[in-house]
């Protein structure tokens, strides 16, 4: 398995916006602390649209740190948004959020571990020695017990970054997708063993914070309006108070007038400020009323489980909504049959997925893996024996003992997880609510085999997840859910897969259930948009020099490492290209420069391409040896052509 897709631990999840002074001391000092923990980690660095040098510094570290992980936005979303999307990335057994200002010093980190270690899925933390203003300690205390009244969350310390959460905490979060909630409040509705530890606090490195007045204001609005209706009761309440005053008032002029005459009410102009007390009080009484409906409407949209079980099996959380008017209880709906299709790590999330929902798998078939293949995903028959689950190895569905095996399982549902093979109507049909695909493009676009690699081939910025019902023909059937991701210029398959395995798990944690019930959604794809595509082979990787620059470069991208490569010949000997870069210095060659000829400079070996521009390459292998192009002067040569063999 490839180091992208093994296990992982700790999963240590840093929002980075405009902190390139801080970048350097980070990293020297998280790294050797997750290090001598002595497990498999990752850091997960996201960009929320830095304006500096950050993303370049990310990239670089990157580059020389294999655990590290980096997500980049198009542009500044806020650190909500930044934490959510590294949820979704983050594969660790157990997740921590940190900043990056190092004001919650990443040696504090083993001492989070320690704690889920003994057994707490929700770890926060309280600040002491805050090294913060006198008036932003201050409003501090007060905003967090403000905050703990009106929403009854028992937490001590609201705004400490530094905390820890389970895997299963993490993505249930990940698959709500609220915007303008607190990460910290919510995870503590799930939690079941949460505990708080006291955690040192330092000065900001360096830098400036993010966090206005104005901006700590709001996130505990947030937060106070994303977990109570205090404030509309309030108003429903201060509208009940106005309106009895005022018509206390009333009677007090009106015993007034009876007993002291007509000059004591002041010739009615008090009578009239009782009249206005009881209207204004009548006001706020129906704002109130109003307020609590549209307070549970907001309540439910948000779409939050009523309460979380513990699978005592596997000590997994499962979410759990209110059954709906006229259907049995949750238990009985979630505990339904369904027979699984699957292969590569999508089949394994796929799996590990419809099983946190409390879904019962009853079968599972998966293919023998292909000896000429080069196998860097996940194997669904291992995940199936660590989950407990049937599996059968390269069984034909469609033989008629596969046939009435399925058909004596009765499925509710069919689902399939990137499995090669059209199934046919005779398998479909036996699925009572339906069957699906998760496909790995937002269809119609790039139906058929390898999405992902032809994707990054035509350069596409943008690409998704669609779960589809399946039909005869091969990605066609009506759409039932989809998730959009960017796809950054520097993406490579792998950057793409695992975007493509965050997304899809978010979607079946959405639709899963609706399709085992029968009500998931039929959404007609439109036929004039669709594209089908054939599977590759490794000879598709041959490098056409008379084709643009950025075309040779997205094909090296497409099928670069763990697929075979782009390849091209130099004296007849083959030239495997890695990676490649643009030429952002050297201009346009001259018209006389043939396609395919090598210059070489101090920095680099580049090549022209069909239209005068030049391609660095930036990772080549001859012979068996890899390494930039400069170290292979003997074939790659200034003037050389590269081209077929001849």
């Amino acid at each position: 398995m490839s180091p992208e897709h093994e296990p992982v631990f700790l999963s240590v999840v840093v929002p980075v916006f405009n902190e390139e002074a801080n970048l350097g001391t980070l990293f020297s000092r998280t790294l050797p602390v997750l290090r001598q923990l002595g497990k498999p980690f990752e850091l997960v660095l996201v960009d929320d649209g830095s304006r500096d040098d950050t993303l370049e510094l990310l990239l670089d570290a990157r580059a020389a740190n294999p655990e590290v992980v980096v997500v980049s936005f198009v542009r500044n979303f806020g650190q909500h948004a930044a934490v959510i999307a590294g949820f979704a990335a983050a594969r660790g057994e157990f997740v921590v959020t940190i900043d990056a200002d190092l004001q919650n010093p990443p040696e504090e980190i083993p001492r989070l571990v320690d704690e889920y270690e003994k057994g707490h899925d929700l770890v926060g933390t309280i600040r002491v020695g805050r090294q913060d203003t006198l008036f932003r300690k201050q409003a501090s205390k007060i905003v967090n017990a403000m905050t703990r009244k009106m929403s009854g969350i028992k937490l001590r310390d609201f705004g400490c970054m530094l905390r820890g959460y389970s895997h299963d905490i993490v993505k249930l979060i990940a698959a709500r997708g609220e915007m303008g909630t607190f990460i910290p409040a919510l995870a503590s509705l799930y939690a079941r063993n949460p505990v708080e530890i006291e955690v040192k606090h330092e000065s900001r490195h360096a830098g400036q914070s993010k966090y206005s007045v104005l901006k700590l204001f709001r996130l505990h609005l947030d937060l106070v309006t994303g977990f109570s209706m205090a404030p509309l009761r309030i108003l429903f309440s201060a509208g009940l108070v106005i309106a009895s005053i005022g018509i206390l008032f009333g009677l007090t002029l009106l015993v007034g007038r009876f007993l002291l005459g007509e000059s004591w009410a002041a010739q009615g102009v008090f009578t009239l400020f009782a009249v206005l007390f009881v209207f204004i009080g009548a006001q706020f009484f129906a704002f109130g009323i109003l307020g609590e409906y549209i307070g549970r409407i907001f309540m439910k949209v948000r779409d939050r489980p009523t309460f979380v079980l513990r699978d005592l099996d596997e000590e997994t959380l499962i979410p759990v909504r209110k059954p709906r008017t006229g259907a049995r209880a949750d238990v009985e709906v979630r505990k339904v049959s369904a027979v699984v299709f699957a292969y590569h790590d999508v089949g394994c999330m796929g799996l590990r997925t419809l099983k946190r929902l409390g879904l019962e798998i009853a079968q599972v078939y998966t293919h023998e893996d292909d000896p000429h293949e080069n196998t860097w995903f996940g194997s669904v028959r291992k995940t199936c024996t660590e989950l407990g689950l049937p599996v059968k190895v390269a069984a034909d569905p469609h033989s008629p003992a596969e046939l009435a095996h399925i058909a004596k399982l009765a499925p509710r549902a069919i689902f399939s997880f990137y499995w090669r093979d059209l199934l046919k109507e005779s398998v479909l049909s036996l699925a009572s609510q339906g069957a699906v695909n998760l496909h790995g493009s937002l269809l119609p676009r790039y139906r058929g085999r390898a999405p992902v690699n032809w994707q990054l081939l035509h350069g596409e910025r943008e690409s998704g997840v669609t779960l589809h019902h399946m039909v005869r023909k091969a990605d066609a059937g009506d759409l039932v859910d989809q998730e959009a991701f960017a796809i950054l210029p520097e993406d490579k398959p792998t950057d793409v897969f695992a975007k493509v395995l965050a997304a899809g798990e978010r979607v079946l944690a959405r639709s899963a259930v609706a399709v085992v019930e029968g009500s998931a959604p039929r959404i007609e794809q439109l036929e004039s948009k669709a594209t089908l595509f054939g599977r590759r082979r490794p000879e598709d990787g041959a490098i056409h020099w008379r084709q643009s620059a950025e075309d040779v470069r997205n094909l090296v991208r497409a099928v670069t490492r763990p697929y075979p490569g782009a390849f091209t010949f130099a004296a007849d000997k083959r030239v495997l290209v890695w990676w490649s870069a643009h030429d952002v210095q050297g201009g346009r060659a001259g018209a006389a420069i043939e396609h395919g000829r090598v210059e070489r400079r101090a920095d680099g070996v580049y090549v022209t391409c069909g239209d005068r521009r030049r391609l660095r390459l930036t990772e080549v292998e001859i012979e068996g040896r890899s390494g930039d192009a400069l170290q292979f002067p003997e074939l790659l040569g200034n003037g050389v052509r590269l081209g077929p063999a001849s």
